[in-house]
């Protein structure tokens, strides 16, 4: 059984980053049975359970601020300018005189 892309898009729309993670988590489960060797299967194994992990954190993360605002970075100050001086040529005593 496939993942149709096109439900998988509108429901997308619905749900947020959460069904982004979800949808990936199945990709990865229907590239693994058609893995060619243990090694490809293992790798994509882990990155379902990674997907379906992330997606599980941004639920919890959502049911706790469902209305978190992600306030605009906040630019660093501009460093304090420094005068500088130059050094005007003296005239040396010795030549002057």
């Amino acid at each position: 059984m496939g993942v149709d892309p096109v439900a998988g898009e509108v429901a997308m729309h619905e749900r947020g980053a959460t069904a982004y993670y979800r949808l990936y988590a199945a990709r990865c489960l229907e590239m693994s049975r058609e893995a060619s060797n243990e090694a490809n299967r293992t790798s994509l194994l882990i990155m379902a359970q990674t997907w379906m992990a992330l997606a599980d954190q941004a639920d919890r993360s959502r049911d706790i601020a469902p209305e978190a605002v992600v306030p605009e970075p906040i630019a660093p100050e501009p460093a304090p300018q420094v005068a500088q001086q130059q050094q005007q040529p003296q005239p040396s005593s010795s030549t002057e005189r």
